[in-house]
């Protein structure tokens, strides 16, 4: 389970982007009350053994059988800029007006092709 925080404002950039990761150790006695935060629910236990985390920038949680999830992660699609999204989406819109112009530029080259064709025809009546 990973909770999130509600809000509008925008969770803080990584102070230390190229620090290596540790672990995040033991965990704290009770959930947090604020988010980011992640619980860990171990196989074919009940829900009070969940183990809950604060999600901080350059830890990760190992929950075994080599799997490791890296809270920089999830952190990096907090971070991102909404801005980046639109450029994005943007240029998508751009590759699609692109291409109806293409389309309506073929249909113009066909118009001059048969004007083409035509000459070609009066050149052999002739």
């Amino acid at each position: 389970m990973v909770a999130l925080a509600l809000g509008t404002a925008v969770h803080p950039d990584n102070p230390n982007p190229r620090v290596t990761s540790v672990s995040v150790g033991d965990p704290p006695n009770d959930r947090p009350h604020r988010g980011p935060y992640i619980g860990y629910w171990p196989s074919r236990v009940n829900y009070n053994a969940v183990r809950w985390y604060k999600i901080s920038w350059n830890r990760y949680l190992e929950i075994g059988y080599n799997v490791r999830i890296d809270f920089n992660d999830i952190l990096n699609q907090l971070t991102e800029d909404s801005d980046d999204d639109d450029e994005e989406d943007s240029d998508e819109d751009d590759e699609q007006d692109d291409g109806e112009d293409d389309r309506e530029d073929d249909g113009e080259d066909d118009e001059d092709e048969d004007d083409d064709d035509d000459e070609d025809e009066d050149y052999e009546e002739i």
